[in-house]
């Protein structure tokens, strides 16, 4: 039927029952049917609906369509996710991350939104915030009550430091030295009394009894020359440990189970 049409003047369609095998995508002029598009089809006397004819039953007649979706469809497959993005909270938040220009450097109002915004509230370490006001304010404004009991931490070390060196003294007897090197008549280590819980109690006590003068004086001149003690006591430990291994070689297993100044601690 369709390849009766000409490039001339088409006869004029079937009436009655053909009429309703009219070419799909196609109209009847008072010239009969269009020509037949020779860049549509390829084949001269063919009309250009065939093509549409044809994916109309591909489209109705097969379960699967092989052909891709047009411009007009709707893809419902989700799109893939990018493992990058991180969690659908973090992407919220990055997702508010758009400031307006005249908010000036800092956005403070938009960070008043942020702040005020509940959905994240206790994920983003208010509680840490929270702990660093907190020792602000006290540094700055110190209660009397905490003033008292920085005296009494003081006057506890101070004591305790005084107990650790006289231990100590006693412990050492006849190996005690002033410098950090072994008598030549020593005999052996000492691992008893407060030796046998701190390698130096004699250093540890006098460094107690430093930052506990310190606290009692307030005096942040002191505590800082403190820490240059405790510097220099670092420095003649190793110097000292180091000729006491030369000398004791059971010194170094003695090292690795008692602490260096404080028991159970340091």
């Amino acid at each position: 039927m369709w390849g009766a049409v000409a490039w001339g003047r088409a006869p004029a369609p079937a009436r009655g029952p053909a009429a309703s095998l009219r070419p799909f995508g196609t109209s009847f002029t008072r010239g009969g049917w269009i020509r037949a598009d020779r860049s549509r089809t390829g084949l001269p006397g063919l009309t250009g609906a065939v093509p549409p004819i044809i994916r109309f039953f591909r489209r109705h007649t097969s379960t699967e369509s092989t052909e891709s979706p047009g411009p007009g469809s709707v893809d419902l497959q989700e799109p893939p996710q990018d493992p990058d993005a991180g969690s659908p909270e973090q992407a919220g938040i990055a997702g508010r991350d758009t400031v307006s220009e005249d908010e000036g450097p800092f956005a403070l109002r938009t960070l008043w939104e942020e702040m005020k915004d509940v959905t994240f509230m206790g994920k983003r370490g208010e509680g840490w915030f929270l702990a660093q006001v907190i020792a602000v304010m006290l540094i700055l404004f110190p209660p009397v009550s905490l003033k008292g009991m920085l005296d009494a931490v003081g006057v506890l070390a101070v004591a305790t430091g005084l107990v650790f060196t006289l231990s100590s003294v006693l412990s050492l007897g006849r190996n005690i030295s002033p410098f950090p090197y072994p008598r030549p008549s020593s005999k052996g280590i000492v691992t008893d009394g407060m030796y046998q819980y701190v390698r130096h109690p004699m250093y540890g006590g006098l460094l107690l009894a430093c930052i506990g003068i310190s606290a009692i004086s307030h005096s942040e001149a002191r505590f800082l020359l403190t820490l240059v003690l405790w510097w220099a006591m670092e420095k003649k430990v190793e110097f000292e440990e180091a000729r006491l291994i030369e000398r004791f070689p059971e010194y170094e297993k003695y090292r690795s189970g008692a602490r260096k100044f404080f028991p159970f601690v340091y």
